[in-house]
C-alpha cells in the first residue's frame, strides 16, 4: 500500500459516494455522507484498496472509484462493517475511560469531603474534649469547693462546740 493509493482513495468522490450507499444500505444511524466523508481516511488504508486502486490507474481505468470491479461493493461492505465495529469498540473504550474518569474524580471528591470531615470532626472533638476539660475542671472544683467547705464547717463545729469535758478524777480514798 502506498501513501499516493491512500490519497487517490480518500479524494475520490465517486468511490465516497459508493461508500455512503453501503452505509445507507447498512442503515447506520447518521447521514451516511457525512459517516463516509469523516471516515474516509481510515477506510482508504483498508487491506488491498490502495494496491487494487493503482493498479487499476496502471490499466488505464479512468474512474476506479466508480468501477466495481475494482473495489467491490462486497469489500467495500466488509470494510464499512469492520470498521462500524471498530467505531463502536472504541466509542464503547471512550465511555469506559469517561466512566472511569468519572469514577475516579468522583472517588477524589468523595475522599476529599471525607478528609474535610474527618478534619471538622476532629476539631470538633478537640472542642468538645475541651469543653469537657472545662466542665471537667469547673466539676473538680466545685468538689474541691465542697470538701474544703465541709473541712471548714466542720472546723468552725468543732471551735465553737464546747469542748468535751475532761472527766476529772475523783478523789480517792486512803
Amino acid at each position: 500500500m502506498s501513501a499516493g493509493g491512500v490519497v487517490a482513495i480518500a479524494a475520490d468522490k465517486a468511490l465516497l459516494l459508493r461508500i455512503a450507499a453501503v452505509r445507507a444500505i447498512a442503515g447506520g444511524a447518521g447521514d451516511p455522507m457525512q459517516w463516509a466523508t469523516a471516515n474516509r481516511w481510515r477506510l482508504a488504508g483498508t487491506a488491498g484498496w490502495a494496491q487494487a486502486y493503482e493498479s487499476a490507474l496502471a490499466a488505464d481505468i479512468a474512474d476506479p472509484g466508480s468501477d466495481a470491479r475494482v473495489i467491490t461493493d462486497e469489500q467495500i461492505a466488509d470494510a464499512v462493517t469492520d470498521l462500524t465495529a471498530a467505531l463502536a469498540q472504541e466509542a464503547a473504550g471512550a465511555q469506559e475511560q469517561q466512566a472511569q474518569a468519572l469514577a475516579t474524580a468522583v472517588e477524589q471528591a468523595a475522599s476529599r469531603a471525607l478528609n474535610q470531615a474527618l478534619a471538622e470532626l476532629a476539631a470538633a472533638d478537640a472542642m468538645r474534649r475541651d469543653a469537657l476539660t472545662t466542665e471537667l475542671r469547673g466539676v473538680a472544683a466545685d468538689a474541691a469547693r465542697s470538701v474544703v467547705d465541709q473541712a471548714v464547717a466542720t472546723a468552725l463545729a468543732a471551735q465553737a462546740a464546747p469542748a468535751p469535758a475532761t472527766p476529772t478524777p475523783e478523789p480517792q480514798e486512803v
